[in-house]
Order: structure tokens, then C-alpha cells, then sequence
């Protein structure tokens, strides 16, 4: 994570769009927020959801439309997302379940700046910059026809991968403490502790919904203890896993160590490759064990 942090950082720094992608729960919004905390680009960081807005409403959500385009809709029209983020940055969430239909004028937007509102024909400029986030396999969408090849490749030339908790179990007691923190100034309680069975209990733990799930679980600990000691048995998990063996461990780190190189390099394979030392029949037969794409 230290290394996904500082290559965020980089990229906060260049006014580009920027893909964050990983499974649910890793914490792709609160990067988002963070690299709109850190950007020079200053102005509105408007966040969209795009998996709670109907289809059929999201394009005059986005774009915004001029008035008469529907029945009943506001006389004078009405700005989309991308207007009210203009001179700032625009953050959309779950950009994967944007219908294909859409996407074009998304497209349109990176490209040339410019949007033209529903009912319209006039373009708009805007200065807008997209920070986009999915727990989507989006190459794979593209290459099956569900996302535009060309929009995905406009948006991954800057992409940043959050790993799985599971993952970077390092970093789970640095987390830990955070969240602890956070909930303490939540509910404005005294400070509360972990016990040494409570951490062991959270860091052998599997983490199928990672940081999202810890921090539920760490408000439930919390809610349930009396005392100012969090034991074992306050930590309730979803489903209790067995520790991981040797082997699990290390093939896990070697995943680790080789997304890292992957992301150093900015997803060069040759350079990654000749970063780790390892043979060209060796590495890529790595990257089809650990599933990395």
C-alpha cells in the first residue's frame, strides 16, 4: 500500500484522468477524495454514483439539458454533474454500469472538452477533471463489448490498482488504529483497546469485504464492549477463516511484490520483468498463476 500511496501521489500531481480500480470495499473513494485533496486543480470535487442514477435519467443528470427536452422538467433547463464540476474535478463512482449508450459523449468530454446539453446541439466547454473508479474488470468489458475500447483506454493511461486486504496484511494494524480513532470521534467515546486475541483474530482473517468490512466490524466490537478492552469474542466475522498456511503466505507476498513492479513501471511488462530477474517463460507464467492481467 505504501507504494499504491506514493504512486497516487504522483498522479494527484498531473492534471490527468485517473482509473482507481479493486474490489468492493477497498477504499477507492477515499482515494479519490484524497487525490482531490492533494491536486493543485482547485474548485468543486463533485462525486457521482453512477450505480444509483436510472439509466434513463443519467445522461441529463451528467450533462444537464436545455429546457423543454422533457415534460414537466424546468422551463429554463438544468446543468449536469460535468457543469457544476467545472474548473474542479469530477469523481465517478462505478463508472462500469455507465450504459454504452453514454459513453460516447463521456468520451466527448475528455476529448474535446466540450458537452452538449439534452435538446441541444450547442457545445459547452468545460475544464473538468475525471477521476473514475470500478470494481469492474473493464479490459475485459471493453474486449467483450460492453464498454467502449476507446473511452477505457482514455481512462486507464493512468490507472491505479487498490489491492485486496487479504493482500497487504502489513497494513491491517496501521488500519486498525486509524479506524479506531475515526470511530472513537464518531460517537464521541473514550479510547478503547484491542486485545492481543482481537488483532490476531482480525489479521487471520480472510477479508472478502476488506477495509469497508473491517471498519463495520470494528464498530460492532466497539458498540459491544463494556470496558475499554476489545477481547476476542467481541469481534464477530461474517465467516471465520482459518489461518493461512506458509505456502498460502508466500505465494500471496509473491503476488504482492509482482503487482507492485507492474506498478512501478506504470505496467510495463519488460520493465517489471527486468526489475524482478526473471525470465520472460518465468514471469508470465506468474502472472497466469496469480491471475494478473
Amino acid at each position: 500500500m505504501a507504494s499504491v500511496k506514493r504512486y497516487a501521489y504522483k498522479l494527484s500531481q498531473l492534471d490527468c484522468s485517473i482509473l482507481i480500480t479493486g474490489e468492493s470495499g477497498t477504499g477507492k473513494s477515499f482515494m479519490a477524495q484524497a487525490i482531490g485533496r492533494e491536486q493543485p486543480r482547485k474548485g468543486p470535487f463533485i462525486t457521482v454514483d453512477c450505480s444509483t442514477i436510472a439509466p434513463t435519467l443519467l445522461e441529463s443528470e451528467m450533462f444537464g439539458y436545455v429546457g423543454g427536452a422533457f415534460t414537466g422538467a424546468n422551463p429554463k433547463g438544468k446543468k449536469g454533474f460535468f457543469e457544476e464540476a467545472d474548473g474542479g474535478t469530477i469523481f465517478l463512482d462505478e463508472i462500469g454500469e455507465v450504459p454504452i449508450s453514454i459513453q460516447a459523449k463521456l468520451l466527448n468530454v475528455i476529448q474535446n472538452k466540450t458537452l452538449t446539453r439534452v435538446g441541444s446541439t450547442l457545445p459547452v466547454p468545460v475544464d473538468v477533471r475525471i477521476i473514475a473508479a470500478t470494481n469492474r474488470d473493464l479490459k475485459r468489458e471493453a474486449a467483450e463489448g460492453r464498454f467502449r475500447q476507446d473511452l477505457y483506454y482514455r481512462l486507464s493511461a493512468f490507472a491505479l490498482e487498490l489491492p485486496p486486504l487479504r493482500e497487504c496484511r502489513e497494513d491491517i494494524y496501521f488500519l486498525i488504529n486509524n479506524l479506531m480513532e475515526n470511530i472513537r470521534e464518531k460517537y464521541g467515546m473514550s479510547e478503547k483497546y484491542l486485545s492481543g486475541e482481537a488483532f490476531s483474530k482480525l489479521i487471520s482473517y480472510s477479508w472478502p469485504g476488506n477495509v469497508r468490512e473491517l471498519e463495520n466490524i470494528l464498530e460492532r466490537a466497539v458498540a459491544l464492549s463494556d470496558s475499554d478492552i476489545i477481547y476476542a469474542e467481541h469481534i464477530e466475522l461474517e465467516t471465520e477463516s482459518r489461518p493461512m498456511t506458509l505456502r498460502e503466505q508466500l505465494k500471496a507476498e509473491e503476488k504482492r511484490i509482482i503487482q507492485q513492479a507492474l506498478i512501478q513501471n506504470k505496467g510495463s511488462r519488460m520493465h517489471a520483468m527486468a526489475q524482478l530477474g526473471l525470465t520472460k517463460t518465468v514471469f508470465y507464467s506468474k502472472l497466469k498463476e496469480h491471475g494478473i492481467e
